[in-house]
């Protein structure tokens, strides 16, 4: 029978064949999940014998198939906290950790916010964290991603966090101070040429973008003003290529301050912009 490291270390290395590109950091999440180890645990016990785990096994195969570890173990970490994620939602990732922090420098504490197409409901529910008193609403055209962002938002204790299910602003009522939206922004041609773990898993609903990847921003920025207070926020975040034509959206329909934000990696990220008030 093998140790745990000689476990770890086999499964690693069958990922770094099979040119899984996070092999390392794959390997040992599925390890950690399937033995329930920490990292101190494993250290201690990493020359004890591994009991046979079916557990391990499977998950292995799972990723051999290409199923990202997040949907394997239905866990995915954003700003701190764990969410829970299915094949529903969109994996959070961290670039989209820039908008939050956007917006939250941006806000005061008892501020209405919407977050529209919020899948897992990462968004809204780590800016109700942060802000803690306020409104927070997460819309979604999915009713099964809505059913993952209530339990997020349950286990994560977020305080006035509410969900509703709508095609875009279709049944959104209220006025908000900040509409944030990640919205689909993938053009459809490109879809069959991502990383199989993207095109072959996650939701094409939340990925697809249409044409130009540009529809769903045309419906917000043309749309927002609607239910924004004076002076209200917009933001959303962006493919890396699409800063100069959101931003051109934002001006032609009014908005003021239009600024776009980079990532940590110097890539167009996140455009914002308000609207008019006295």
């Amino acid at each position: 029978m093998p140790t745990y490291k000689e476990l770890l270390n086999c499964l690693t290395n069958k990922f770094k064949e099979a040119g899984i590109h996070e092999f390392e950091s794959d390997a040992w999440l599925l390890f950690e999940e399937a033995y329930s180890l920490s990292r101190s645990d494993y250290i201690i016990r990493m020359n004890d014998t591994a009991p046979e785990n079916p557990v391990l096994e499977g998950f292995a195969n799972r990723r051999l198939e290409g199923v990202p570890v997040q949907y394997i173990t239905g866990k995915a970490y954003f700003m701190g906290y764990t969410f829970n994620v299915d094949e529903n939602v969109l994996i959070p990732r961290f670039d989209t950790e820039i908008i939050v922090d956007a917006v939250y420098r941006r806000c005061t504490q008892n501020a209405a916010i919407l977050d529209m197409c919020t899948g897992s409901g990462c968004i809204i529910i780590s800016l109700a964290k942060l802000l803690n008193d306020g409104v927070y609403v997460g819309a979604d055209i999915s009713g099964k991603a809505l059913t993952v962002a209530f339990k997020n938002a349950e286990a994560l204790k977020a305080r006035n966090t509410t969900f509703v299910q709508s095609d875009m602003f279709e049944n959104v009522t209220g006025k908000y101070d900040v509409i944030v939206s990640n919205p689909p922004y993938i053009r459809t041609e490109v879809i069959d040429t991502l990383d199989r773990e993207v095109k072959g898993f996650e939701p094409h609903l939340a990925l697809d973008g249409g044409a130009d990847g540009l529809d769903f921003y045309r419906i917000l920025s043309d749309n927002a003003k609607n239910f924004l207070n004076e002076k209200g926020i917009l933001a959303v975040e962006i493919g890396f290529d699409q800063g100069k034509s959101v931003s051109e959206l934002f001006n032609e329909t009014g908005f003021e301050n239009v600024e776009i934000i980079k990532d940590l990696a110097g890539l167009d990220r996140v455009v914002i912009g308000n609207i008019g008030g006295k």
